[in-house]
């Protein structure tokens, strides 16, 4: 048979336009996901909290209000994912807060996660407004981050015994120190005479985290088995709390007066037992005269005496010493020690593992001192000392650069010795300490591609601006969702 022609001025018949046809009915893989997998993907688009202080406005384009405006199965599976709504970031400090969209954000969740920012410079009426809605369901809250204020103080006896589910607590004063000048003897007057005490959470059950700051405030009652407490605050205060709170874990004990510290006379013989403390931070080795501490696995000491070259100068700090060697395995040295005291904390701990300097500036001969207590720990034979050591850490600002030098040479001479257990090492270098045109790593270079390659975890965070943040695990900081 012969083949078919076809006949001069007929059209082709377009094969593209069925295929397109059939290809258009193929659904989109996207449109198959489940709505519950959907809303898994959705919580990873949630801006984090840190994220919420310099928002200067409510935004409806960021997560999750974006996810309910692209379509609507989108806005189906949002809407029900619980998970998606519980975190409310409410800051007074910047915007207010359109009180409709926290009521629907509610409504779409199930537990709460609320951190509530206070301000004494903006309106206190929708604040108010704002906390009593939120408060209306504190049976659902699961973390609270509040910053107080003098009018939102008054609204907390409200809460008593309606928080069951509540684990974690930051609670701040926003204390309106920016007020003018003119007011600040009155200021001064009237809060001395305003302080006040704080009840509401002693009876919250499920509580275990708590995190204070708030210079008003003289009194705290909380629930006696916290597992952990950080606050800046008054010894009087700390001394409230964990005299009672026996099943502490974590600790951060930051006293705030240091005027009223170094003034107060202190009775020695009191001690506070903590039977399962194992993670402290002290603002000042005073604080361990008056601490009993059986198990503690790490510490962090704030070296304020930077002058002092003597441990027999710091006698807290020199019996806390002769007690503890058994049990510490972690140490972090804060402040600016001068090395004769420095070797002395380390002589008392032969069996360390993990250990970290966060060098301050300010001090005369920085650069100088830093060195010194860096190059103690240089390793000049093969033997050397702390053989169970597996991490060095380093933090600083300021000139101390270019103590850079004596600290890789430490590192080099740990990581060589015989037997040498070190496997990690964080350097944390603050914005703006160093000449940007200078490469304080550079001249180790060479070196520090032979230790990596031989097997050393080497973390270098350089210009960050807040040079404490890698090292977040050393001051036992508070996380939030």
């Amino acid at each position: 048979m012969p083949p078919r022609t076809r006949k001069a001025g007929s059209a082709a018949k377009p094969k593209r336009g069925r295929s397109t046809k059939k290809r258009s009915t193929i659904p989109s893989p996207v449109t198959r996901i489940p709505p519950e997998i959907l809303g898994e993907i959705f919580l990873w688009s949630l801006p984090p909290v840190s994220e919420a202080p310099v928002r200067e406005d409510f935004d409806i384009d960021e997560s999750p209000w974006v996810l309910t405006h692209v379509c609507s199965r989108w806005r189906a599976a949002a809407a029900s994912t619980p998970a998606l709504w519980s975190l409310i970031v409410i800051d007074f400090r910047f915007y207010d807060h359109p009180l409709a969209a926290v009521k629907l954000q509610i409504q779409r969740s199930r537990a709460l996660k609320v951190h509530f920012f206070g301000s004494h410079k903006n309106d206190a009426a929708p604040q108010i407004q704002m906390f009593q809605c939120l408060s209306e369901h504190s049976a659902r809250w699961e973390e609270l981050r509040l910053i107080l204020t003098e009018d939102l103080l008054p609204l907390l006896p409200a809460l008593r015994d309606r928080m069951p589910l509540l684990r974690k607590l930051g609670i701040y004063w926003e204390d309106g120190s920016e007020k003018d000048d003119a007011d600040s003897d009155d200021s001064e007057e009237e809060s001395e005479e305003s302080e006040e005490s704080v009840d509401c959470f002693e009876t919250t059950v499920s509580l275990v985290d708590v995190s204070l700051g708030c210079s008003r405030v003289s009194s705290f009652d909380l629930p006696r088995h916290l597992t952990s407490y950080r606050a800046s605050a008054s010894w009087d205060i700390h001394r409230q709390i964990l005299s009672q709170a026996s099943e502490l874990v974590v600790a951060v004990i930051y006293v705030a007066d240091v005027v009223e510290w170094t003034e107060t006379e202190l009775d020695d013989s009191e001690i506070i037992d903590l039977p399962q403390l194992q993670c402290l931070y002290v603002s000042d080795v005073e604080i361990l005269a008056h601490l009993r501490m059986p198990v503690l696995e790490q510490i962090t000491m704030n070296i304020q005496e930077s002058l002092i070259c003597r441990i027999e100068d710091l006698p807290a700090l020199h019996r806390f010493l002769a007690h503890s060697s058994d049990t510490v395995r972690r140490l972090c040295l804060q402040g600016l020690p001068q090395k004769t005291v420095a070797e002395a904390i380390l002589k008392a701990y032969p069996l360390l593992e993990e250990l970290a300097f966060i060098f301050d500036d300010g001090e005369d001969n920085v650069y100088e001192t830093a060195s010194a207590v860096i190059n103690a720990l240089v390793v000049w034979d093969e033997q050397g000392d702390f053989p169970r050591m597996t991490r060095i850490d380093l933090a600083f600002h300021g000139e101390l650069f270019l103590a850079v030098r004596a600290y890789m040479k430490m590192i080099a001479s740990r990581f060589y010795m015989h037997r040498s257990a070190l496997r990690s090492v964080t350097l944390c270098i603050g914005k703006a300490t160093q000449d940007p045109e200078y490469d304080c790593l550079k001249e180790w270079e060479t070196e520090l591609d032979e230790l990596q390659d031989a097997g050393l975890d080497f973390t270098l965070v350089n210009g960050t601006n807040d040079v404490l943040a890698p090292m977040v695990r050393w001051l036992c900081r508070q996380k939030w969702a």
